[in-house]
C-alpha cells in the first residue's frame, strides 16, 4: 500500500534585524564611570585653583644672548646699557607673583658664563634690594658654584674664594659679606626651596629656623615646618615659625621708622643707601644697619660740638642778655 509522502516543515521564520545601537567610541566610559571622572575633575580643578600656577624663568636661557662683557677685575662695576635693559626685565621676572626664577647648568658652566650671570644677578640684587628676595637662592648657588669651582675666580687671577669674595665681589657689585652668608645659607641650606617659596616664608624666618634648630631643611622639625607651609601657606602658618624660635629663646623684633621729609632729601638718602662704598663699609646693605652706624659715628662729635656750641650762647647771653650791639 502507498503511503502518502510526508510534506517539508514550513521554514523558520527569520526575525527582522535588530535596529543599530549607537556606538559608544572607543573606551567611552559607563555612566558610573562618568559620574566619578566628574568628581575627580572637579576636585583638580579646586587643587589647580588653590594652587598658583608659576612659570620658571631660566637665568640661563635669559643671558645666552647676552653680550659678553669684561669680567676683569679692572672690568666696568657699573651697568651700561645692556646691563640695564637685562636688570629691568630680570626685576620685572623676580617681582611678578606668577612668575618664579631659577637657574641652570651650573655644573659644566663655562668661567665666563657664571661670571656673566653673577654680574647680572648682583646688579640686580643691589638695585632693587629686598624687593627682589627671590633672587637671593640664585645669587647663593651662584657663589656655592664658584667656591667648589676654584677654575672660575682662578681666570681673574686670585687665589681664593675669600680673596675673590673681598676683591671682586664686594668691591666690583656691592654685595656685603651679610647678603653673601645670608645667599649662601638658603642655597645650601634650604636647596629645595623656589624662590617664590623663600619670598613667602621671608628670609629673616628662614634664617631664624636654621639658627633656632641648629641646621636647615635637614632637620626633622624645619621639614615639619616647611611642609606644612606649603600645605597651608598662610599667616597662620608663620605664626607657627614665629612660635617655635619663640620658644626656643630668638626674637626677630623689627620696628618701622617713618619720617616725613622733602623729596630732596629723600632722593639723596636713596642715593646714600646704595652706593657700594657705604655698604661696604657699613657691612651691610640693610638701611636700620647704615643708620645705626651714622648714629654710632655722629653721636660723640655731635655731643662734644653741641655741648660747645651751648656754652658759647650761653656765655654770650649772660654778657648780652638783649643779644643787641652796645
Amino acid at each position: 500500500m502507498d503511503f502518502p509522502q510526508r510534506l517539508p516543515d514550513p521554514p523558520t521564520p527569520i526575525p527582522p534585524p535588530a535596529p543599530p545601537r549607537k556606538p559608544r567610541g572607543p573606551n567611552k566610559p559607563k555612566p558610573t564611570d562618568l559620574a566619578q571622572a566628574a568628581t575627580v575633575a572637579l576636585e583638580d580643578l579646586d587643587a589647580i585653583i588653590a594652587a598658583p600656577m608659576l612659570a620658571e624663568v631660566d637665568i640661563t636661557d635669559l643671558v645666552a644672548d647676552f653680550p659678553d662683557k669684561d669680567y676683569s677685575l679692572t672690568g666696568p662695576s657699573l651697568p651700561d646699557a645692556d646691563d640695564e635693559a637685562m636688570i629691568a626685565e630680570l626685576i620685572r621676572l623676580s617681582t611678578a607673583r606668577d612668575t618664579d626664577v631659577t637657574i641652570s647648568a651650573l655644573r659644566g658652566a663655562t668661567p665666563n658664563l657664571v661670571l656673566k650671570e653673577l654680574r647680572i644677578v648682583c646688579q640686580t640684587v643691589v638695585g632693587l634690594g629686598r624687593g627682589v628676595t627671590k633672587l637671593y637662592p640664585i645669587l647663593g648657588r651662584i657663589l656655592v658654584h664658584i667656591q667648589d669651582n676654584p677654575g672660575v675666580y682662578k681666570i681673574l687671577g686670585l687665589q681664593s674664594f675669600q680673596e675673590f669674595c673681598d676683591t671682586y665681589v664686594e668691591p666690583k657689585f656691592g654685595i656685603s659679606k651679610g647678603t653673601r652668608i645670608r645667599a649662601m645659607s638658603l642655597a645650601r641650606d634650604f636647596a629645595s626651596l623656589s624662590g617664590e617659596e623663600v619670598a613667602n616664608i621671608g628670609i629673616v624666618n628662614l634664617m631664624d629656623l636654621k639658627k633656632t634648630f641648629n641646621g636647615g631643611e635637614s632637620q626633622p622639625e624645619v621639614q615639619k615646618l616647611i611642609q606644612a607651609y606649603r600645605e597651608d601657606p598662610g599667616p597662620d602658618t608663620k605664626k607657627e615659625f614665629r612660635r617655635k624660635m619663640e620658644e626656643a629663646g630668638i626674637e626677630s623684633g623689627r620696628a618701622l621708622i617713618s619720617i616725613w621729609t622733602s623729596p630732596e632729601i629723600n632722593e639723596a638718602w636713596q642715593a646714600f643707601k646704595k652706593r657700594p662704598e657705604i655698604r661696604a663699609y657699613c657691612g651691610s646693605e640693610v638701611e636700620g644697619v647704615i643708620l645705626l652706624r651714622m648714629m654710632e659715628e655722629s653721636l660723640g662729635e655731635w655731643i662734644i660740638k653741641g655741648d660747645r656750641m651751648r656754652t658759647e650762647a650761653q656765655e654770650n647771653q649772660q654778657v648780652n642778655p638783649w643779644g643787641n650791639q652796645s
